[in-house]
């Protein structure tokens, strides 16, 4: 799974996110929900993702994306299983301690270098 944020109404690195989402699937060997190809599954699942965005309404919240091996046995291999993918709009930033419109008022980027604090696998 991954998470990435939409703020006003625009997604923020969601290609990166979705690298860290195929390596993910790549090392845990789970197939890719829409066929084989990487390519078409990325652009399938930005558009998956986008379509939830404005189906939730929300111009600013937090964005889940997950794949499983999907239903199936029960086994240790996701033999006999239809890999499928999860998106889910949810909560979003709150509002700054002593602001009174949460839709004004944001938080300002950091960036912390990978020294202090290394990326996700």
């Amino acid at each position: 799974f991954d998470t990435c944020s939409l703020a006003e109404g625009r997604m923020y690195r969601l290609q990166v996110h979705l690298d860290r989402l195929f390596a993910s699937a790549a090392s845990a060997r789970l197939p890719l929900p829409f066929g084989g190809d990487e390519a078409a599954n990325r652009e399938r699942i930005t558009e998956i993702v986008r379509a939830t965005c404005v189906a939730s309404g929300r111009r600013s919240c937090d964005v889940r994306f997950w794949l499983t091996a999907g239903t199936g046995n029960l086994g240790v291999t996701p033999a006999g299983c239809t890999p499928s993918l999860y998106v889910l709009c949810f909560g979003g930033l709150p509002p700054l301690p002593g602001s009174e419109d949460a839709d004004t008022v944001g938080i300002s980027e950091a960036t912390v270098p990978e020294s202090v604090v290394p990326l996700k696998p």
